[in-house]
């Protein structure tokens, strides 16, 4: 019976895990598709949780790109 307990609950933290790691990918193509740093999107989830990153990120508008940005991008 102990070692059922004990699978149960390493099972339900795999699954939390998973579960948190895929809302972290969420977060970073958020942030990618509004222009926001994506680096810095991630530390705010780790810390806050990715739900709340995410809900941050769904208030805010996306960023305009500077003008010598959109100029690189269309040389290249």
């Amino acid at each position: 019976m102990e070692s059922l307990t004990l699978n149960f609950f390493a099972n339900a933290f795999t699954i939390g895990i998973c579960f948190y790691l895929v809302n972290l990918v969420i977060v970073c193509l958020m942030a990618h598709s509004l222009n926001r740093n994506v680096f810095g999107w991630i530390y705010v989830s780790i810390f806050l949780t990715p739900i709340i990153g995410m809900t941050i990120l769904l208030c805010l508008p996306a960023v305009e790109q500077s003008s010598s940005v959109r100029r690189r991008d269309r040389e290249m």
